[in-house]
């Protein structure tokens, strides 16, 4: 009982007080408008964007490794060596601020599959939304360029060419098995069932074509969305300048009404 009439005597003070000063406070208040309006206006606006993709080797953990040596150059604010990671000329890789990576759950994009490709977002934060393809390009091709990457690619991709390679021969046998039976040239062709022979080609020809496909997307990186351009900054956005303005106006008034006589 006596904690709670502590209390209310405490916030009858307190508000009598805010009361008595209440003048100063909304001048405070207008001010800290002011200067935070103004504050803002001259704040540097950064926006950001993300690109989804996917990769057969690159895991997360590899590309947060490689986006942390990336953002410790941004941090240093050494153009150069940002414009010789990126390869890419500094006045498009000046306005990088930042660069992350989120690893993101396959089952959301390719359900019931199996040897699915890693997916992970790519997101970055830029002083202004221009050349937002070269950067892009650039991360891209910084990600995929690297030894692991490479040999892995053309490791897969030499194997793919044997297979296809092998599969076409396969095919080019069984045809000319198949026209000497149709043809009944051979005495062999009469033991042969078509139907087996066919079926067999027709599974030939599945792989042979699951096999062009894949060579055509044998790129360790595939972009399944690009950076998407917002006209709005991520920083600074009008309810920051309030928050910041209301958190000015408090502390500068508690210093008024509980300090200042």
């Amino acid at each position: 009982m006596e904690n709670e009439i502590d209390l209310i005597d405490m916030y009858n003070s307190i508000a009598g007080k805010a009361v008595k000063k209440r003048r100063h406070l909304i001048i405070l208040f207008l001010l800290s408008m002011g200067v935070t309006l103004f504050v803002f206006m001259l704040a540097p606006r950064f926006y950001v964007t993300n690109m989804l993709c996917s990769s057969k080797y690159l895991k997360a953990e590899v590309l947060h490794q490689l986006a942390k040596n990336l953002n410790t150059a941004i941090r240093q604010e050494t153009v150069a060596t940002i414009s010789a990671m990126l390869h890419e000329e500094e006045s498009v890789v000046s306005g990088l601020y930042s660069v992350k990576v989120n690893e993101v759950k396959p089952e959301a994009y390719l359900p019931n599959q199996e040897n699915r490709d890693n997916i992970f977002e790519v997101v970055i934060i830029t002083r202004s939304t221009e050349n937002y393809d070269k950067i892009q390009k650039a991360i891209i091709n910084y990600f995929q360029e690297n030894e692991f990457v490479d040999k892995r690619t053309r490791v897969n991709e030499e194997t793919m060419r044997r297979q296809l390679q092998k599969i076409k021969r396969e095919m080019e046998e069984l045809d000319k098995i198949r026209k000497e039976f149709y043809t009944a040239s051979s005495k062999n062709a009469m033991i042969l069932d078509p139907s087996a022979l066919n079926e067999t080609m027709v599974g030939l020809g599945l792989k042979e074509t699951q096999l062009e496909i894949e060579l055509r997307l044998i790129s360790p990186y595939q972009i399944i969305q690009n950076f998407v351009v917002f006209d709005k900054p991520f920083f600074p956005r009008p309810w920051h300048a309030l928050v910041f303005a209301v958190g000015l106006w408090l502390v500068i008034g508690a210093f008024v009404v509980f300090i200042k006589k």
